[in-house]
């Protein structure tokens, strides 16, 4: 099997959303008891990145005869995180560093939907409330130089005839991400509460009825 520079930095892009990976990859050195033993076990990471370039988080070195030198780096300034492939290399670190340099000077964090001001609301049929709110799971961020900026646009769509009952956490909406009219990426918008489902008349007159009784003989 093989894998391209785009393939692993797919792969990349999709760990470093998760808090566990992202603490691993960072990690330049990890001391753990050795039973039987009075010292230690040091794991120690071989990514000389982290080390030697401003905001480095990451993330893995690689070797094989076919592949040669191989690192994907990756790195954090703000809001604007890159990752930066590089295979085949006799001086992988330097060509990492020369990409993540290009990143940072020609490229800016946007900010399309910030998850805390998430202001979409969806009406709800059959729902002990009649809204719900929806939101990213994080941050909306694109990197883009100024040039794409201006034809850089967020489409919101979404789901039409919600009814109870909703989880949290359930899919009920898309932020699309354009880049002159064209879709270049795209999140889920979730359900930030449960909505149970409404009780029927019935039940509420007889809830209602119960507890007057209760009432009453108390």
């Amino acid at each position: 099997h093989y894998s391209s520079a785009y393939d692993l930095a797919v792969i990349t892009r999709e760990g470093m959303r998760y808090h566990l990976f992202r603490e691993v990859v960072a990690t330049r050195e990890k001391y753990l008891p050795w039973p039987g033993h009075p010292w230690q076990r040091a794991l120690i990471n071989k990514n000389r990145l982290l080390s030697r370039y401003q905001g480095a988080t990451g993330v893995k070195t690689g070797y094989t005869r076919q592949a040669g030198n191989c690192l994907v780096g990756a790195a954090q300034r703000g809001n604007l995180r890159l990752i930066a492939v590089v295979l085949n290399s006799p001086q992988v670190y330097e060509d990492t560093e020369k990409l993540l340099d290009y990143g940072f000077q020609n490229y800016q964090a946007v900010i399309l939907q910030k998850r805390e001001q998430a202001g979409s609301r969806l009406p709800v049929r059959k729902g002990e409330r009649r809204f719900v709110k929806v939101a990213p799971q994080q941050d909306v961020i694109v990197a883009v130089n100024p040039e794409e900026k201006k034809h850089l646009s967020y489409r919101i769509e979404l789901v039409r005839n919600v009814e109870a009952p909703v989880k949290k956490g359930e899919v009920l909406g898309t932020g699309r991400i354009l880049l002159r009219g064209k879709e270049i990426g795209s999140v889920e918008l979730l359900a930030e509460e449960s909505v149970s489902l409404k009780p029927p008349l019935w039940q509420v007159i007889c809830s209602w009825l119960w507890s007057l009784f209760l009432k009453i003989i108390g």
